[in-house]
Formats: C-alpha cells, sequence, structure tokens
C-alpha cells in the first residue's frame, strides 16, 4: 500500500474537486453533474501543473508524498479559483 498512496493521493485531487464543485451545484440535474466532474478533471490537470511548477521552481522534490500533496493544494485552488470567478459574474 505505502508505494501506491501518492497515487491514492492525487486521486483525491479529483475527488475533493468534484465533492466541492457537487455540494457548491444549484441543481442535481445530469448535465450539471456531468460538466461538475469536467471541471474536476481539468481543476486535477491544473493541479499537476502548479504541482510540477512548484517542483520546478523549488530545484525537485524527490518525495512523492509531498509531490502528491502539491497536486491536491493546486487541484484545490483551481476549484478555488473557479468558484471565486463564477460567482463575480452572478454577481454583475
Amino acid at each position: 500500500m505505502s508505494e501506491s498512496l501518492a497515487s491514492w493521493i492525487s486521486l483525491s485531487g479529483f475527488v475533493l474537486s468534484a465533492l466541492v464543485l457537487f455540494v457548491r451545484a444549484p441543481d442535481r440535474s445530469g448535465h450539471t453533474i456531468m460538466m461538475n466532474l469536467l471541471t474536476a478533471v481539468l481543476c486535477l490537470f491544473g493541479g499537476f501543473l502548479i504541482a510540477a511548477a512548484l517542483m520546478k521552481l523549488s530545484g525537485g522534490i524527490t518525495n512523492p508524498i509531498v509531490n502528491s500533496v502539491l497536486v491536491v493544494v493546486g487541484a484545490l485552488a483551481c476549484v478555488a479559483a473557479k468558484e471565486m470567478l463564477s460567482t463575480r459574474r452572478k454577481a454583475k
């Protein structure tokens, strides 16, 4: 299990993103659920990009657990940015 722990942590970035988007969704239609899942996947890819940029800037992090945590933090940052931008658009 310890060999795959980093993969499970990275996967939790998708699960947490999807959970946050699902809870904050105004309705529970099939279209909304699918769009939230697609958005969660895109936020996970954003998390991978943010983690890669942070690893490159720091000079290389060799611990896979830290890398996975950076992916989750990056994915949640993408979800937070998406939610802030969507509420800003609705307020205008």
